[in-house]
């Protein structure tokens, strides 16, 4: 495939869009590195598309539903290979990996509606109808599985403070 040639436009929608879709990955990885990997990945399949864009499309939905797709890909993979390994930090008790692995289990069982909607607004800090536009679907909608998700991991955090 031909490489489109260098573009102001596109280099003034980098810089408006590197962070919302920087912060999106990392929210879902926790780290950095990864975070990275996905912003330049979304970044590299935008610039290979980039002739066939509109002028004065708003960059970021785009790339983030993009990065929802990768991170939804990685997410399994990385399930299907691992089957959900705890991290054994350095003073970690039992307690503590238990309820990492209650809230990691509650984050998993969200449905990506409802990770897109907690992660989106919360973290990044879109606000219900930006995240409407970017999933296709109402603000009322969105606000409702941002509603569910937090309390599905809000259930699982006071179950796990609960036992111990």
């Amino acid at each position: 495939m031909e490489r489109p040639a260098a573009s102001p436009r596109f280099d003034d929608a980098y810089s408006r869009a590197w962070t919302p879709i920087y912060r999106f990955a990392l929210a879902w990885t926790n780290d950095p590195d990864e975070a990275m990997d996905v912003a330049q990945e979304v970044f590299a399949r935008l610039w290979v598309r980039w002739d066939g864009l509109g002028d004065g499309r708003d960059i970021v939905p785009l790339g983030l539903t993009i990065a929802r797709h990768l991170l939804t890909d990685r997410w399994r993979a990385l399930r299907r290979r691992l089957r959900l390994r705890v991290p054994l930090a350095a003073g970690w008790t039992a307690a503590d990996t238990e309820a990492w692995l209650d809230v990691q289990s509650a984050f998993a069982r969200l449905t990506a509606t409802e990770r897109v909607a907690v992660v989106a607004t919360g973290v990044i800090g879109l606000s219900y109808a930006e995240v409407g536009d970017l999933l296709g679907r109402s603000e009322g909608s969105v606000r409702a599985a941002a509603s569910r998700g937090r309390q599905k991991l809000a259930d699982a955090t006071s179950r796990t403070e609960g036992s111990r």
